[in-house]
């Protein structure tokens, strides 16, 4: 989960500041550490598919929460999005334990080295679907956006690639 397009319009307006733009950085994986170890807990409680469940809708609530929230004062705004980001972290890292355990549990193999190559694939097709948004937005951007004139396989000018870094 990426803060930097967010930054386009939260820097005019709210200034930048290096400390807030770290925390609004890192704290997503300190959620996750949180939701790791909760959740792991809790699946074994509670279910797998109930824990499952409950990932995804703090994981909605929070992305929902994030283009809400931010209101007021520059350090009220930015405290808003750190707590809000760090919700989405504790439903990020509870899909974690939970869904390992899930690919294995629904295994219909017995050995164990099976059971760790269902892991591996629940996991390979969980970076597919973090990559998919991205990749969209990068064929929106090239077929409708304002290089959608350019030749195929060429980059955009160099200066407007650099200022996007600066």
């Amino acid at each position: 989960d990426s803060i930097g397009p967010a930054e386009v319009w939260l820097h005019p307006l709210y200034g930048k500041d290096s400390n807030y733009d770290l925390l609004l950085k890192v704290i997503i994986f300190i959620g996750t550490a949180i939701g790791m170890i909760s959740f792991g807990a809790a699946g074994d409680l509670f279910g797998r598919n109930r824990g499952l469940l409950v990932c995804q809708y703090i994981q909605i609530a929070g992305a929902l929460l994030q283009g809400i929230v931010p209101w007021g004062s520059k350090a009220s705004t930015y405290c808003l999005l750190i707590a809000v980001r760090t919700f989405i972290g504790v439903g990020a890292g509870g899909v974690y334990p939970l869904s390992a355990a899930k690919a294995a549990e629904d295994s219909a193999a017995v050995d164990p080295v099976h059971k760790s190559v269902s892991v591996a694939w629940a996991f390979l097709w969980r970076n597919f679907g973090a990559i998919a948004p991205w990749s969209w937005a990068l064929v929106f951007y090239y077929t409708c956006g304002e290089y959608a004139d350019m030749e195929p396989w060429s980059a955009p000018p160099a200066s407007r690639v650099g200022s996007q870094f600066a």
